[in-house]
């Protein structure tokens, strides 16, 4: 028995125990019939359920003004609402609807990747991330989605009735899965040659972001025209944020005053549907996991290379025929060379 306390994994579900059993203490206390009792008690039995079966705690914390820059977590965005300030009206507690959408995003992802590749230690529900954003994953394996995230019918509306933090949950997962336990987005940010980080080596990052055609360039490649703004590429001027033909093909490119960068993608690239799949190769594939798990068909016929390479990964779909089918004919139609 002494031995098996100091296992990792003893520590961990003593850890998980004494966070349940100290949270509902603290909750119980302010019961006061028969119905919030029951309610308080569902929501524990789903809670601890989940940590138990996939050794990740749920919990409630403290906000974060999020700046991604300055906190090194990767988030996930959205412009279709004003932000809404934090309020510390009612206690920050898990209801069962949202356990029962966090089971549904752990119960959609294979247990080996779940388990091995994600790095994922903690759900975190929180009353504020900053403006806009609706969670982020920290390099600690801790998750933070942002009360915002919960019904947020505009979102889930962008994905066919999905709920809002099903997506949200399992945009994130995406990065954790894709990042695993290696946190660098660029190797050598600070040097002449830049490149993309290749994050978990099972998921074949490299092979990912060249189907939309993301490139990353030399600095010595380029400068900033002080006046118009313009980057100058090998001597010609190239406007941003718009396509742009280069060696004979239409390009998107994006510059980082902060840290310099200058990256893009090809203009009729494969993505996924909504706007910030665009913003940077990790959001790409994070916007493509999550519509991989929960819209398959349509990221099928918007981007069937990517849902390939990942369902080469993951096998969600291997024994659904129509999925199947219908890969193979959009793969067919495609005109995509890579």
């Amino acid at each position: 028995a002494s031995k098996l306390k100091s296992t990792r994994a003893y520590k961990d579900y003593e850890e998980i125990v004494k966070d349940l059993a100290h949270n509902f203490a603290r909750e119980m206390e302010s019961i006061d019939d028969e119905d919030a009792l029951n309610n308080l008690v569902n929501r524990y039995i789903k809670q601890t359920e989940l940590c138990f079966k996939y050794m990740v705690k749920i919990t409630t914390g403290v906000s974060d003004n999020l700046d991604k820059k300055s906190e090194g977590a990767d988030v996930f965005v959205t412009d279709l609402v004003p932000q809404l300030s934090p309020t510390e009206e009612e206690p920050l507690v898990w209801r069962l609807q949202d356990l029962y959408d966090v089971e549904a995003v752990l119960q959609k992802i294979p247990e080996g990747d779940l388990l091995l590749t994600p790095l994922l230690q903690n759900i975190e529900l929180v009353d504020y991330l900053g403006w806009g954003v609706l969670g982020a994953r920290y390099s600690d394996g801790t998750i933070k989605i942002a009360t915002l995230s919960l019904d947020l019918e505009e979102l889930s509306e962008q994905y066919e009735g999905v709920s809002s933090l099903k997506i949200v949950l399992a945009h994130e997962i995406g990065h954790g899965i894709q990042i695993g336990d290696n946190s660098v987005d660029i190797e050598g940010e600070y040097s002449l040659h830049p490149s993309f980080g290749e994050g978990e080596p099972v998921i074949d990052f490299d092979e990912f972001y060249k189907i939309a055609g993301w490139k990353i360039y030399s600095r010595d490649r380029y400068s900033v025209d002080p006046e118009s703004g313009d980057i100058i590429l090998d001597g010609e001027s190239i406007p941003l944020k718009t396509p742009v033909e280069v060696d004979g093909k239409e390009r998107v490119f994006m510059y980082d005053a902060w840290s310099d960068l200058l990256i893009s993608y090809d203009a009729d690239g494969e993505f996924s549907s909504r706007w910030y799949a665009k913003t940077s190769p990790w959001e790409d594939f994070a916007e493509a996991f999550s519509e991989y798990l929960f819209v398959p068909e349509r990221l099928v016929h918007d981007a069937p290379h990517k849902f390939k390479h990942l369902e080469e990964e993951f096998k969600v779909y291997e024994n659904d025929k129509y999925i199947q089918d219908l890969l193979k004919k959009e793969l067919g139609n495609s005109t995509n060379d890579n």
